[in-house]
């Protein structure tokens, strides 16, 4: 599935794998109040990932792309939320936000 902005932008991608979408990605085009804001500068790109089937596949993630974060919002590791097993966020080293779940 994908969704354009009305600018010819990419509001929302979808990486399917057979008919389930696996992996998301989104332009952040919020407000500026957002706690993600490094230097004055938004997330280049926000990839949601989810269905990664296990916990290990989730905490390897989480450990790769914790490695000099720049906003972790999950410091011990990913977590339960109610609508998923285990997930977590954050914004890697590189400027780009990740939301990460079983």
């Amino acid at each position: 599935m994908n969704f354009k902005d009305g600018d010819g932008t990419y509001e929302h991608a979808s990486l399917m794998f057979g008919e389930r979408e696996i992996l998301a990605v989104a332009e952040d085009k919020g407000d500026m109040s957002s706690p993600f804001i490094r230097d004055n500068k938004r997330p280049v790109m926000s990839f949601n990932c989810y269905g990664l089937g296990t916990r290990e596949a989730v905490l390897q993630a989480y450990n790769v792309l914790s490695e000099g974060a720049f906003h972790n919002e999950n410091p011990d590791g990913p977590a339960p939320l109610p609508w998923s097993e285990l997930c977590f966020y954050l914004v890697d080293k590189f400027g780009v936000y990740w939301w990460v779940a079983i």
